[in-house]
């Protein structure tokens, strides 16, 4: 089985590299928005979905689509399949 999160790399002012979950959804009147939290703090449990920092999904289909409904859909985001056994 697989769980599926979204994953966001963004380049600091510095040069360094931040590596981001998905950790929240927000749905309020301006749209849909999304918090991140970096992968290096994150509780990473998608087994047990509510253990995880990061937001999981059954499938890729509806992780895309929660990051095309807040308007994320750029090359510095992806989806990852985390193999569940």
């Amino acid at each position: 089985m697989m769980r599926y999160i979204a994953i966001k790399t963004e380049v600091n002012s510095d040069g360094s590299i931040t590596i981001s979950g998905m950790h929240k959804i927000t749905h309020g009147s301006s749209g849909v928005s999304a918090e991140w939290i970096d992968v290096k703090i994150a509780k990473t449990n998608t087994i047990e979905p509510s253990k995880c920092d990061f937001i999981s999904f059954d499938d890729k289909e509806s992780a895309t689509e929660v990051l095309l409904e807040a308007d994320l859909d750029s090359d510095n985001i992806v989806v990852v399949g985390v193999e569940v056994d």
